[in-house]
């Protein structure tokens, strides 16, 4: 008997787990047709929101397809640097971020300060703030790419972000104001994935964004997307979220890095002891119709524990301070959009997504790696 009513209560808690880690809604949009609102509501998203959030300072920088820095654009360029010949190529950042463990929304914004020579009195002028949320029953976004997050309990994420469109820029130094994006552009999109490291008392993070340009999600798209540019940000967590009410300037951690030697192939030879974490989105599609945009939320579940050689021989980028990109066409006629970040010379942290042709995100892995002694 006594087994019997462990075996139930075993059963009925797997049962309310299902129901836990997948709820509908349909909640009207403001054209009157009901959209699908779907997010799987894991017990990893309240670790996730605890790690997530906070005020996350660095630097950050833009790099070409082939991984060559960008120069800052001319106006922001202080006249000191100018007669002394000086190129600077990056932005210190702020980057507040929060999720809500009770509503499953998840926000933050950048914050790109104007650089300065040395530790002047404007040194805490925003250039640019540019925010990014997903939230049940948002319109963020257009088509099918419209806020898609998958999260994983360490803090790491991956995300499909809408494309910004053209960005105007603030004429003089200091500027009169603070730029904005424009309206979102639907033949582009921005692939996010966003690697966490803990340990010895801090928590530092790097984001790499992938900026593709391609055909609408609208259209019957034919074409492969071309890489408009790779954004890096280095962060580190400098305490609970307080949206950048208090401006960092000088006090903000790290130094630029845009310039500084890329990783070196050969730092990633070798094996690797793999542990990865999956969320499959072909899984948790759901149907729909032409005025019907879902929008999703999903943890990444624990999978394959495996030992394996890198291949790093297709489309690989090296990028500095341990960064690397890899964008191809895989095997299944998915386009590949990978990041890895070689933390020290025995542990890796690497992402992986599949997308369609017009951005539709159909897969992503998480990889937390070991080398193998």
């Amino acid at each position: 008997m006594g087994n019997m009513m462990l075996l139930l209560f075993v059963l009925i808690d797997f049962f309310k787990l299902g129901y836990e880690k997948l709820m509908f809604w349909q909640k009207p949009s403001s054209d009157g047709h009901s959209r699908n609102i779907t997010y799987l509501a894991a017990r990893g998203w309240t670790s996730f929101v605890e790690t997530v959030s906070g005020e996350w300072d660095g630097y950050g920088a833009d790099f070409t397809s082939d991984g060559k820095p960008l120069g800052l654009p001319e106006a922001v360029i202080p006249d000191a640097y100018r007669e002394w010949g000086v190129d600077v190529h990056d932005w210190q950042t702020q980057c507040p971020t929060l999720g809500d463990k009770d509503k499953c929304k998840f926000f933050y914004k950048v914050i790109r300060l104007y650089p300065t020579v040395g530790c002047e009195a404007d040194a805490a002028t925003p250039y640019s703030i540019e925010e990014r949320k997903i939230e049940t029953g948002s319109k963020s976004g257009i088509g099918s790419k419209s806020g898609i997050l998958a999260f994983h309990q360490s803090g790491c994420f991956s995300a499909v972000w809408p494309g910004k469109g053209v960005q105007q820029e603030s004429k003089g130094y200091p500027a009169s104001g603070v730029v904005t994006s424009s309206a979102s552009d639907n033949r582009s999109w921005e692939v996010e994935h966003c690697l966490v490291e803990s340990g010895n008392n801090e928590k530092s993070r790097v984001r790499v964004l992938h900026e593709f340009f391609g055909q609408s999600s609208l259209e019957n798209a034919t074409v492969w997307p071309s890489v408009r540019k790779i954004t890096i940000y280095r962060e580190v967590w400098e305490g609970p979220f307080k949206n950048g009410e208090s401006l960092g300037g000088c006090s903000i951690s790290g130094s630029g890095f845009a310039t500084t030697p890329p990783l070196e192939p050969s730092f990633l030879a070798g094996s690797w002891h793999v542990q990865e974490s999956t969320c499959d989105f072909k899984d948790v599609y759901v149907g729909r119709a032409k005025n019907n945009v879902p929008e999703y939320v999903a943890e990444l579940t624990y999978g394959a524990s495996t030992v394996k050689e890198k291949d790093l021989s297709d489309g690989c980028i090296f990028l500095p301070k341990g960064v690397w990109s890899i964008i191809n066409v895989n095997k299944a006629g998915y386009l590949h959009v990978e990041a890895g970040w070689l933390v020290h010379p025995d542990k890796a942290i690497v992402y992986k997504s599949e997308l369609s042709l017009s951005g539709e995100i159909q897969k992503t892995t998480l990889s937390l790696e070991q080398r193998q002694m």
